[in-house]
């Protein structure tokens, strides 16, 4: 109820050389969005996951993500409100 019956996800990996003071890190998550809600809101997050589809790459050190992000249209869809809350964990807890 209220996504419209369709809801795109993606299971995505990103690797980063260095971010600010730490090494190489790599974050696997998937990424899901409803296009977009009844009521206009789109809504969008990411979820960190450990999966045996995208193994550790030898080298860097796991890290998480998990975020949420709503957009909202304004003034006849000429602006868009942005709210996102986000969680970033750099060291692997595994």
């Amino acid at each position: 109820a209220g996504l419209g019956g369709r809801v795109h996800m993606i299971l995505a990996r990103k690797r980063t050389k260095r971010i600010l003071a730490f090494g190489k890190r790599d974050f696997v998550f998937v990424s899901v969005s409803d296009i977009p809600r009844g009521d206009g809101v789109w809504v969008s997050g990411t979820v960190s996951v450990i999966t045996k589809q995208v193994p550790r790459r030898k080298g860097y050190t796991r890290a998480y993500q998990d975020s949420i992000a709503f957009y909202e249209p304004l003034q006849d869809n000429t602006k868009t409100k942005m709210t996102i809350v986000c969680r970033i964990d750099l060291n692997d807890h595994s």
